[in-house]
Formats: C-alpha cells, sequence, structure tokens
C-alpha cells in the first residue's frame, strides 16, 4: 500500500470505513488529483460532500476538506 490514503464519501451515505476507501497514492498530490478527477470531473461533488487524505506513516489527516462531523463545512486542512 503506498503512503497517503485517500477517503471520501457522503455525510447522508456514508458507506463507513474501509468502504469510503478510494486508493492509495505516492504523493498528497496524486491523492488530491484523484478526488478531483472522480467527485469534481464526474459530477459527483452532489453525493460526496467531504475527503480526508491519511498518511499511511503517521496515522494522520494531512488534508481534509468539505463538511463533517469534525469540523466546519468548507473546512480546507493541510
Amino acid at each position: 500500500m503506498k503512503r497517503f490514503l485517500l477517503f471520501y464519501g457522503s455525510d447522508y451515505y456514508p458507506k463507513g470505513g474501509w468502504w469510503d476507501f478510494h486508493g492509495s497514492f505516492e504523493s498528497i498530490e496524486l491523492a488530491s488529483d484523484k478526488f478531483a478527477e472522480d467527485v469534481v470531473n464526474k459530477e459527483m461533488y452532489r453525493s460526496s460532500t467531504w475527503m480526508h487524505i491519511i498518511d499511511n506513516e503517521t496515522g494522520l489527516a494531512v488534508m481534509v476538506a468539505g463538511s463533517s462531523c469534525y469540523g466546519n463545512p468548507d473546512e480546507l486542512a493541510k
């Protein structure tokens, strides 16, 4: 498994855990690009309201976007 893990989904219909996993990537940028490709370009943004990129080495969220129970809507943290 690569270092950066991409999770995204819907607050309304969350699948939960690994069901919201969408791949592992060598860099934050590649994971973010995959999210943009899957969600923004395919107009899935209506059903995907949050995104987390997790550093598989440290266990920390390195990028968080959207609404969730953890933060403010439209929050973007690096």
